[in-house]
């Protein structure tokens, strides 16, 4: 008989504890999915912050090559002023024929006069660096590829393909840019950018999810350029514990 009062004091402990606990699940549910809306947006402005580095990281990586390749220009006009300066002073009354000058007088009277004139290579590609620099990466793609077919034998073919591939990457057009980064290896195995584009093929594989082609393509790297600055940071990628992750280039 002493017993039955406690029951219902019981029973309203229990549904008091049960109710806790479902409250607590909420809390904690809520909690879960407030902590995963602020990953989510880490993650994002993490994403647009190192687009961002990349992007720069590429201007200025194009602007130093404009540099350097700019910086052998003034050798011939210096050259050219030296020899006029050189030349000795000419009599009085007495007049001089230069010869060469005579000789492309002739060569040009000869030859049917062009209504166009045609842009020179280093123009071309001149232009198109200005125009990636300028962040137009349509206009500065259409200017590499009409290059890169142009002047397909130059000595900057390579260079154009490998920027072209940059400018989707920097659209995000990660299926294009690899296209181009493995047409300018397979085209220009012993150019200068041949190294680079293996390892923004190897990222691009990495941005569309396919983490054994990039892979594949880091151990290629390092193989074919193991001295290089891009095997260099293909290793430091494989290395890291999800191996082909992608990485600044």
């Amino acid at each position: 008989m002493t017993i039955k009062p406690f029951i219902p004091i019981c029973l309203m402990g229990v549904l008091l504890a049960t109710g806790c606990a479902a409250f607590s699940d909420e809390a904690r549910e809520a909690e879960i999915k407030e902590l995963g809306a602020k990953v989510h947006s880490l993650k994002t402005t993490l994403s647009e912050t190192n687009a961002r580095v990349d992007d720069l990281d590429n201007r200025f990586r194009l602007l130093h090559e404009k540099v350097q390749s700019g910086a052998a220009a003034p050798v011939f006009s210096t050259a050219s002023a030296a020899s006029e300066q050189s030349a000795p002073p000419v009599p009085e009354g007495l007049k001089v024929v230069n010869l060469q000058e005579e000789a492309q007088k002739s060569a040009s009277a000869a030859k049917p006069v062009k209504t166009e004139k045609q842009e020179k290579p280093e123009a071309m590609y001149d232009r198109a660096q200005d125009l990636f620099i300028a962040g137009r990466y349509n206009d500065a793609r259409e200017a590499f590829l009409n290059f890169a077919a142009r002047y397909a034998a130059h000595s900057l073919a390579d260079n154009a393909l490998y920027w072209a591939g940059e400018s989707y990457y920097s659209e995000k057009e990660f299926d294009k840019a690899l296209e181009l980064f493995l047409e300018a290896v397979d085209k220009y195995p012993g150019g200068n950018k041949a190294p680079d584009s293996l390892l923004k093929a190897a990222y691009s594989y990495t941005e569309l999810n396919k983490e054994d082609k990039a892979r594949e393509i880091f151990e290629r790297l390092i193989k074919r350029y193991p001295d290089s600055q891009a095997a260099g940071m293909a290793k430091r990628t494989l290395q890291k514990p999800s191996a082909a992750k992608k990485g600044k280039g």
